[in-house]
C-alpha cells in the first residue's frame, strides 16, 4: 500500500502581515446539531426518538449539560414500552444528603 501524499504548498512570505489582534478569551466552538432542542428541554421531560438511538443522543445531551455549565442527570431508554420508541429524560440534578 503507498500513501498518497499532497502536493506541499510553499508559503509566499509577501503574503504575511503584521497585526495587533488580541489573543482570543476562548476556543471557538460551533453550536451542535441538537443544541436548539436541548436548550428548549425542561427538567422531567423526555426527547422521543427513533428506537436504538437514545444512547447517542443521551451522551450528546450530557456533553451538552457538561460544556453549557448546567446541572442535570440524564437518562435513557432504547425503548419505551408505550411505543417502542426510545426516549431521553433530563433530570433535575440530584441531592446530596448532609450527614449529621
Amino acid at each position: 500500500m503507498t500513501k498518497t501524499n499532497k502536493p506541499m504548498r510553499l508559503i509566499d512570505p509577501s503574503e504575511l502581515e503584521i497585526c495587533n489582534d488580541p489573543l482570543p478569551a476562548t476556543r471557538s466552538a460551533p453550536e451542535g446539531k441538537y443544541t436548539p432542542i436541548f436548550s428548549k428541554l425542561k427538567y422531567g421531560q423526555a426527547l422521543k426518538c427513533p428506537p436504538g438511538a437514545a444512547p447517542k443522543i443521551a451522551t450528546a445531551l450530557k456533553k451538552w449539560l457538561e460544556v453549557n455549565k448546567k446541572p442535570g442527570t440524564v437518562r435513557s431508554a432504547l425503548r419505551y414500552a408505550e411505543d417502542g420508541a426510545g426516549r431521553v429524560w433530563l433530570l433535575e440534578p440530584e441531592k446530596k444528603l448532609k450527614v449529621a
